[in-house]
């Protein structure tokens, strides 16, 4: 669906993937597609396939309105991205809407030395891990020559 301001004026059920597009004369607080009757979006995918303006972090655009009718079901999907922002999908009082929400960010730093990242434990805690495994692959090792050697 692209545009703004567009209506059904009976019921929208049936869809698999409801793909929405974002002009940019489609601000916050804005309204897609507006039905008459009953819309059903159950397991239907949200996606927001273009957008055209930029966007601020909370800006909220309906959807889906049909506060005039009845709207059932819940999508598939709970966040949709395009063109650089995530959206948070909800269903509330009769809406579907799509809020634009932070990107999460996972830090992920460099272990001295290069050549990997930081898995949780810090760069000492790898450092050790690996001075363990090489201790143990060397306790074998010597094993592994004692249990070879024969006395005369």
């Amino acid at each position: 669906m692209k545009g703004s301001g567009q209506s059904v004026g009976g019921d929208l059920k049936g869809f698999q993937i409801l793909d929405f597009s974002l002009p940019s004369t489609m601000v916050n607080g804005g309204t897609v597609l507006t039905a008459g009757g009953t819309a059903d979006i159950t397991g239907a995918t949200v996606s927001i396939g273009s957008i055209s303006g930029s966007r601020s972090i909370g800006d909220a655009i309906t959807l889906i309105d049909v506060s005039a009718g009845t709207l059932t079901g819940t999508p598939a999907n709970n966040t949709a991205s395009a063109s650089g922002y995530t959206f948070s999908i909800a269903v509330e009082s009769g809406k579907l809407t799509a809020t634009v929400v932070p990107v999460t960010v996972v830090p992920v730093t460099a272990v001295p030395g290069g050549g990997g990242c930081d898995t949780g434990f810090g760069a000492a805690g790898v450092i050790v891990l690996l001075m363990g495994i090489h201790a143990a692959l060397g306790r074998k090792k010597r094993e592994g020559v004692r249990a070879g050697y024969k006395k005369r």
